[in-house]
């Protein structure tokens, strides 16, 4: 989980970034968009496909099989091989994005 980005600079992506819409981004889909959808993991090393849970109202991820956890930022770093301040600038050009 990234420590070095200021509470209020997190807070103020994920309010503007959705999870759920990352990951609609990367291909997923969520039937149910005020539910909890369990999803493939972001972590590289993990490889499950249906032990993350996404929560719909916290923006925020949880694996059961590897343990790993976050909210957007920290998927965008997982998932796609990002350190925290690249994933922070990826964060703000997506929320900018037309």
């Amino acid at each position: 989980d990234p420590r070095g980005l200021p509470p209020t600079l997190r807070d103020r992506v994920r309010e503007t970034l959705s999870l759920r819409w990352e990951m609609e981004r990367d291909g997923l889909s969520f039937p149910d968009p005020d539910s909890e959808v369990v999803a493939p993991c972001p972590e590289p090393t993990c490889g499950s496909m249906s032990a993350c849970v996404v929560q719909a109202d916290d923006q925020h991820f949880a694996c059961a099989a590897c343990g790993s956890q976050g909210d957007t930022i920290v998927y965008l770093m997982r998932r796609h091989g990002l350190g925290e301040v690249a994933a922070m600038r990826e964060a703000v050009r997506r929320a900018n994005a037309p």
